[in-house]
């Protein structure tokens, strides 16, 4: 009884790591449509720097802001993670 149970464990064991790598080589198969996806979005976001940049500390300061609207230094890390996962976005449907 034991030994069929450990064998039974076994066996479960492998096709567990079977799976985990057959996942592996599917998400690496996909990472160069990924780096694309999210480099291709960063970078449109960047090239919109230079637009928007010279107007942050004429017209956007002067604008009355509510009390709770974000501090300066929070647009940048957001404004990054935003395009970063709109080409998360761009690789899910890449994808199917």
């Amino acid at each position: 009884m034991v030994s069929q149970k450990h064998a039974l464990d076994q066996s479960r064991r492998e096709k567990l790591l079977i799976w985990q790598i057959w996942r592996i080589l599917t998400l690496m198969k996909d990472l160069p449509k990924l780096v694309i996806s999210v480099i291709g979005c960063e970078l449109v976001g960047l090239l919109g720097t230079p637009f928007t940049i010279s107007a942050i500390p004429t017209w956007y300061a002067n604008l009355n802001k509510p009390f709770f609207a974000p501090l300066n230094f929070i647009f940048g890390p957001v404004w990054t993670l935003l395009y970063f996962l709109m080409g998360v976005a761009f690789y899910l449907i890449w994808k199917q």
